[in-house]
Parts: structure tokens; C-alpha cells; sequence
């Protein structure tokens, strides 16, 4: 189907539009994650940092952006990483949060697909 010029330049500006929305939105979130990492090193050691990229990675969550919560919300579950809370999101079985104890009050989060 033909394509009018009006059309097209549209179509080029949305996509560089988008492209831009994403690498704005990646550049935040590594650099948000980065702050966290150093901060998570500075509290329970990178013993422990390791063990929660690596979790991130086998949860395919690599790219989620870590967020700290008071509380965790779900289900309880015991791992070998230790105690984690996991959170379904209602109608939508595979997109849940998983947190983990960082402090006494303080738990890090993030949400896998």
C-alpha cells in the first residue's frame, strides 16, 4: 500500500520519538539500579549483590528497575537465597514483584515478567 510523504515523515518521527523515550528510559534505570547496587554493596557486601543479579537473571528480570519497599507484600517463600516474598498481580500469573530483606525495615524489590 502507498504511503503518502505527510505519512511517512509521521511514521519517522514517532519511531525517533520512541527510540529516544527508550534509551531515556534505560539510561535512568541503570543508572537508578547502579545507585542501589552501590548502596546494597555498602550494607550486606557483594557476596550478596552477586546473588541478587544473578536471581535477577534467572527470573529474566535483568532489565526491571530495583525499587526499596517497607514492606513486602504476597507469599512467603524459603530459598537457598534465603526468605523471599513473592507478589502476583491479579489476572496476570506472570508478572509478579519479588522482594528481598535488606534491613530489618527495609526490603528491595523487583518485578519480573
Amino acid at each position: 500500500m502507498k504511503k503518502y510523504p505527510l505519512e511517512e515523515a509521521m511514521e519517522k518521527a514517532v519511531t525517533a520519538g520512541w527510540a529516544q523515550f527508550v534509551a531515556r528510559r534505560t539510561a535512568e534505570r541503570e543508572r537508578s539500579n547502579a545507585r542501589l547496587f552501590r548502596l546494597l554493596t555498602a550494607i550486606r557486601g557483594e557476596a550478596f549483590v552477586s546473588l541478587l543479579v544473578g536471581l535477577m537473571h534467572h527470573a529474566k528480570a535483568d532489565d526491571s528497575r530495583l525499587r526499596v519497599y517497607r514492606q513486602p507484600k504476597g507469599v512467603e517463600v524459603n530459598t537457598a537465597f534465603g526468605p523471599l516474598w513473592i507478589d502476583y498481580r491479579f489476572g496476570a500469573p506472570s508478572l509478579a514483584t519479588i522482594y528481598i530483606q535488606v534491613k530489618a525495615d527495609r526490603w528491595i524489590g523487583f518485578t519480573h515478567q
